[in-house]
């Protein structure tokens, strides 16, 4: 994993986030590339003249610019390769198209505190659907400590081996404990799941705690909330393998249930079986 795209708007929530992502780039000896997307102004008569839209472009251009030149004297400190990119569209859109030439899109949010309709903030959720590179989220005021417990939360029967290597090998190095959880499994599903691990693991000399869990409570994010708050996970990993299910982490209903989200990065990555 070499290059990690960081998305920001340059807010107190995506500064934190990218000191976030440069620790964690500094760790898996990383590169970093800020991204800043400019949205479109939709009015001319709201917003300038139409003789000077020029103007107002090479303006925004520019503030823009400076703004990333910040970013990147932080990244000196720590001798991480970065650079930057500016482009303009829909953030959400032009972060997915981006993001292709990457192995990671790191970026912030506010989740729940920032709109009580839109649990991970319209930006991210967007490039969450919208994205095939992983995506993780980082919370406000969430500074980057080595992982030491893990939560794979998991709907699918079987795993596949891509998947669990791509998570395997951004976490290896910390030789975190990995709690499996199966919510609203039938037990026989955990036998699934284990072989499929056993894929990624028997050729590796690495050791990883590893723990099993079957949840049978109704409500998934219940589920998630209760086994979080109580193990101290410090990232989820979830997949988008089914659309239902991600559909009821992102329903609007609960969105005051996703306040866990708002607190423990997450990380979410595309099923390469779908």
């Amino acid at each position: 994993m070499k290059k990690f795209l960081f998305p920001t708007d340059f807010s107190e929530t995506a500064l934190g986030a990218f000191l976030y992502a440069l620790s964690l780039a500094e760790d898996m000896k990383a590169s970093v590339t800020i991204l800043h997307v400019l949205p479109p102004v939709v009015s001319a008569h709201e917003y300038y003249e139409a003789e000077n839209e020029l103007n107002l472009d090479e303006k925004r251009l520019d503030w823009a610019r400076k703004q990333l030149l910040q970013y990147t004297h932080r990244s000196e400190a720590k001798h991480i390769e970065t650079d930057f990119i500016i482009e303009t569209g829909i953030p959400a859109v032009e972060i997915s198209r981006c993001s292709k030439d990457y192995d990671l899109i790191v970026m912030g949010t506010k989740g729940a505190r920032n709109d009580a309709n839109k649990p991970f903030g319209s930006v991210a959720h967007g490039v969450i659907q919208q994205a095939i590179t992983p995506v993780m989220v980082i919370p406000e005021n969430n500074p980057f400590f080595p992982y030491e417990h893990i939560m794979y939360a998991s709907e699918k029967k079987m795993e596949t081996p891509e998947n669990l290597g791509f998570m395997v090998h951004l976490i290896d190095k910390f030789h975190p404990r990995i709690s499996f959880t199966h919510i609203n499994q039938e037990s026989k599903q955990n036998k699934f799941v284990y072989e499929s691990v056993e894929q990624v693991y028997e050729n590796d000399d690495s050791s990883h705690e590893i723990g099993w869990y079957t949840f049978n409570q109704a409500d998934v994010l219940s589920g998630l909330e209760s086994f979080a708050l109580n193990k101290d996970v410090d990232l989820i990993v979830m997949k988008t393998h089914k659309r239902d299910f991600l559909g009821r982490i992102f329903d609007d209903s609960l969105s005051q249930e996703m306040a866990l989200h708002t607190r423990i990065p997450l990380l979410v990555m595309k099923d390469s079986g779908v």
